[in-house]
């Protein structure tokens, strides 16, 4: 009932993109609920998934239901690598999930985390990003927030391996223009910062217990849906990055 009803005051104001992540937001009992209740209001949606449940029948669904674009996280372009940072994950379920997606004309958008021992298959990630039938590639610094804290020592990349990381990636750019677009943002956390407090981004992170953040990399709430409506976190989120 409360996640439903926040889509439905999100529905109400006429919020035009939306994102469902996690965690791995396909195990949620209510997933195909949630899409539907979007993507029936005319909203922009996309999935942010680990490929896992990405069935045949799961995505003709996602394509029947009119989603925008679904993401897979696809961290190495081998079952070695991936494996070392998805340690729960299995890369030949994810290249399958995206292969269905590709089958059933879902848009596809392949997501890289860089880290030091899967850095080097930066143009084999990209290769395979293309062959699978995606139409973007997303990367970038992998920053440090989440679960890469607790596991930072095993990921943390050089500068000079970041440098040749994103010449590596212009180059792919250039390759890929016109077939896939390749995008990266070569800024660490503290530019990152710096620019939004300028340039705020709209875009509030709601967590599983409703409440709101102000940027995914810092602790700061500002609003809760268990206890306010939209009009008021948006004031609230407005206020904070003047804060």
């Amino acid at each position: 009932e409360e996640v439903l009803g926040v889509i439905d005051q999100l529905m109400d104001n006429e919020v035009p993109y939306l994102s469902f992540s996690g965690g791995e937001p396909m195990l949620h009992p209510q997933f195909f609920e949630m899409v539907e209740r979007v993507c029936a209001r005319g909203a922009q949606l996309k999935i942010e998934t680990n490929g896992h449940y990405l069935t045949p029948e799961n995505c003709a669904r996602l394509r029947q239901l009119g989603v925008k674009a679904v993401q897979v996280s696809l961290d190495g372009a081998s079952a070695a690598t991936f494996g070392r940072m998805r340690v729960r994950g299995e890369f030949d379920r994810t290249v399958e999930g995206v292969r269905n997606l590709h089958a059933a004309g879902v848009p596809i958008e392949i997501n890289f985390s860089p880290a030091s021992f899967n850095i080097h298959e930066a143009a084999a990630i990209v290769d395979l990003a293309c062959e699978l039938g995606a139409a973007s590639f997303y990367s970038g610094r992998t920053m440090f927030t989440g679960n890469a804290v607790k596991a930072w020592r095993h990921l943390v990349v050089t500068d000079e391996q970041y440098d040749q990381y994103f010449d590596v990636l212009r180059r792919k750019a250039e390759e890929y223009r016109g077939r896939m677009r390749v995008h990266f943002h070569e800024a660490g956390l503290l530019e990152e910062l710096r620019y939004r407090l300028h340039n705020p981004a709209a875009l509030l992170i709601v967590l599983p217990n409703g409440l709101v953040k102000l940027i995914n990399a810092l602790p700061f709430i500002c609003g809760d849906f268990r206890r306010q409506t939209l009009p008021e976190i948006w004031a609230n989120f407005r206020r904070a990055w003047q804060d």
